[in-house]
């Protein structure tokens, strides 16, 4: 019978079989102590499962961290490295930037993932769709000695002295702070072809160094439940846990990943709605009560788009088209036309026109006329003359075409009887 055990090692080092450590260990710089490892591995023939090890924040730190805040160097977007060519890691308080990780006891090589391109690039688009609220750039290029989060994608548990069964691993701070500089690990080569759970796992994974625990809740990334479908940060009060519920890490029995990681890294930059006026163009002549056409393309959801003439408001339009009319009270004369989108997130973007008020004008000018697809319809294919024998097509035609032919017949036959 398989059993499932927690794995909490303490003061005096990690619990793992011996058939998990590397064979040939180089020994580095002395590990910070973990003080446990929370969750436990896959059983044979079951899914790769993530767990996280617990330091003291001063142990597996290399800059300060603010457990409400973070982020050493707030204010920039995040930068989150996404590596598949592995490296050499030497055991210490967490720097990315210097190959430096709690995470190993002694200096780990991790060996490059020989991924292809296209499942390497699924990866990337699903973890970037997974991080996309927030304000975060996800790369695959190395940031070098800026400060960056690295999540490596590639080996296998053993090459860290991970136990088989151990799909990432995140070192994990006593008193939930943010590990400024983290380095995380998704193990590739156990997920196969499985580029959903990988993506999956790095979120998870990424998301422990923020602070963050597991949750009872099949729908979030940071969750061991499976069978949902795939997964995505929930702007939902969860209960944390592994199998069951548990109480949280750093206290309470729930924890919302969304409003966690928006208190520590911040809401993704958006960009305001691109607006532009199809009709009418700009410097056309226009009659009274001529139609505004506006089309919008937004990362949010458009709530509404205002009309303005001569910076004085006029209408609102809620849904698409957004297509208004100009008020017919309107002077003859020159005029800007404008449209103003507002997104969900009060962002607004706009665009303008200036026309000429006339009644010669034309209230609806068509910005694109379709050009005359037949100039000549009495010469029309489909209605005229058959292009084979010069015969009608038209039904009527046709017939007569054919009792022609049957007269023509019959004077032969009346011939040859002679």
């Amino acid at each position: 019978m398989k059993t499932r055990a927690l794995i909490v090692p303490l003061a005096a080092g990690f619990l793992f079989p011996a058939s998990a450590c590397m064979e040939n260990p180089v020994v580095g710089e002395e590990a910070p102590q973990a003080l446990e490892v929370v969750g436990s591995p896959g059983l044979e023939g079951e899914s790769p499962r993530g767990v996280y090890v617990v330091f003291d924040a001063e142990d597996a730190v290399s800059e300060p961290a603010d457990p409400d805040v973070g982020i050493a160097f707030a204010g920039e977007p995040i930068i989150i490295y996404m590596n598949k060519t592995g490296g050499t890691y030497t055991p210490g308080a967490n720097d990315s930037r210097n190959n430096r990780s709690s995470i190993p006891s002694t200096t780990s090589t991790i060996p490059a993932w020989s991924v292809s391109a296209a499942g390497w690039d699924q990866v990337m688009t699903c973890v970037k769709d997974l991080w996309s609220p927030f304000n975060v750039v996800i790369t695959d290029v190395d940031p070098g000695q800026t400060p960056h989060f690295e999540s490596v994608v590639a080996g296998r548990p053993g090459d860290v002295g991970m136990p088989q069964g151990v799909g990432g691993v995140s070192p994990f701070t006593s008193d939930c702070s943010t590990i400024n500089n983290s380095i995380v690990f998704t193990f590739a080569e156990v997920y196969g072809t499985n580029y959903q759970a990988i993506c999956e796992t790095v979120a998870q994974e990424v998301a422990h160094s923020f602070g963050l625990d597991h949750e009872f809740y099949c729908q979030d990334p940071m969750t061991y439940l499976g069978g949902c479908g795939a997964k995505s940060f929930q702007n939902v009060n969860a209960p944390c846990g592994e199998d069951q519920a548990r109480t949280c890490a750093c206290g309470g029995s729930t924890q919302n990943s969304v409003s966690m990681l928006l208190s520590r890294i911040g809401p993704a930059e958006v960009a305001p709605p691109d607006v532009s006026i199809s009709r009418p163009q700009t410097g056309a002549v226009v009659g009274p009560g001529f139609v505004i056409e506006a089309n919008v393309a937004a990362q949010q959801t458009v709530t509404q788009v205002d009309l303005y003439i001569d910076g004085v408001f006029s209408s609102t339009v809620n849904t698409q088209p957004y297509v208004f009319n100009a008020p017919t009270t309107l002077a003859m004369g020159d005029h800007v036309v404008e449209t103003r989108a507002i997104d969900e997130g009060g962002n607004t973007g706009s665009a303008q026109v200036s026309v000429t008020l006339s009644d010669d004008g034309d209230p609806d000018p068509d910005p694109d006329p379709d050009p005359d697809p037949d100039p000549d319809p009495d010469n029309d294919i489909g209605g005229g003359t058959d292009l084979i024998g010069s015969c009608s097509a038209a039904g009527g035609g046709s017939d007569h075409g054919f009792a022609l032919i049957l007269l023509g017949l019959g004077l032969f036959l009346v011939r040859r009887r002679r």
